[in-house]
């Protein structure tokens, strides 16, 4: 891939992803209408691109074999996006991102296990770091509903990284990027809707007006964001190509505090850094 291209599609997929917990918050809808509606409104989305670009037959020649590995990345997405979503709820979304975002460094464990890559020694000393600094952040945390709130975006970080693992394994393999985004996407808006109707909770927003933001996590963090990087992961390591998510705290918080008024703690701040340094540095040791 050109280098200029790869840097280009890296920058919109970080500020993109950053858009998101601000949306879920302004939106004043719950974490399951939230996931429900961002996943429902992009897999329509990318269904109608499909349609217009490779016609009916398109469709109808997706990769059989590839659709319940799919729907399992859906899974996990459906997870990932319900946990990290709540969070938003109970703790900062300085802090939410920060945990949440350990997604890449999950996943080069996962990766490991699955012995689809061998982390190297930069790569392990990275993941320490900013581990370490997800503790430094999230410490005064640990407490109430603060550590519910902690404990929830760590369930969305595990989540997140098998959802961005799976679809590595598929996109390497040659499953296209509409088939695999239709069934994934599609299939996870399956979870959550059985989720809610298991739990009784309603997918309808409560406003009218919630539904500008419904789109717009639909349209900015999922397929700018979310579908960018599923297109990486066909070329890079899956914890390279999420890599970006790490740029994700600080863009998140800024828009926190500058449409929301959140306050940010020194030790979120300082923790966030730690993280980052981290995770850049576990990236930087990576071949990708």
């Amino acid at each position: 891939m050109n280098r200029a291209v790869l840097y280009a599609l890296v920058l919109v997929a970080w500020l993109s992803t950053s858009s998101a917990s601000v949306l879920v918050l302004l939106s004043g809808s719950s974490a399951l209408v939230c996931a429900f509606w961002r996943l429902l409104i992009a897999t329509l989305l990318i269904t109608v691109f499909s349609l217009i670009v490779e016609g009916p037959r398109g469709l109808l020649q997706r990769d059989l074999k590839s659709i319940p590995l799919s729907a399992l990345s859906g899974a996990f997405l459906a997870a990932h996006f319900v946990a990290w979503m709540e969070s938003l709820f109970y703790i900062p979304v300085s802090l939410s991102t920060t945990i949440v975002v350990l997604y890449p460094v999950v996943a080069m464990l996962y990766e490991a296990v699955l012995g689809l890559s061998r982390p190297r020694l930069p790569e392990l000393l990275g993941i320490l770091t900013a581990f370490c600094g997800t503790l430094i952040a999230a410490q005064p945390y640990l407490a109430g509903r603060t550590l519910h709130g902690s404990l929830l975006a760590l369930c969305g970080a595990l989540a997140g990284a098998a959802y961005f693992t799976i679809g590595r394994f598929l996109r390497r393999r040659g499953v296209s990027l509409a088939g695999y985004a239709t069934v994934c996407y599609g299939s996870s808006s399956v979870f959550v809707l059985a989720y809610s109707v298991a739990t009784g909770q309603s997918i309808l927003p409560a406003e009218t007006s919630s539904w500008v933001y419904l789109v717009l996590l639909a349209v900015v963090p999922m397929l700018g964001g979310h579908t960018v990087i599923n297109y990486l992961v066909r070329y890079l390591k899956s914890y390279v190509a999420t890599a970006v998510g790490f740029g994700e705290a600080p863009g998140s918080t800024i828009l926190a505090s500058l449409l929301l008024s959140q306050e940010v703690k020194p030790n979120v701040v300082a923790g966030m850094a730690v993280a980052l340094a981290g995770a850049l540095y576990a990236v930087r040791g990576s071949r990708g």
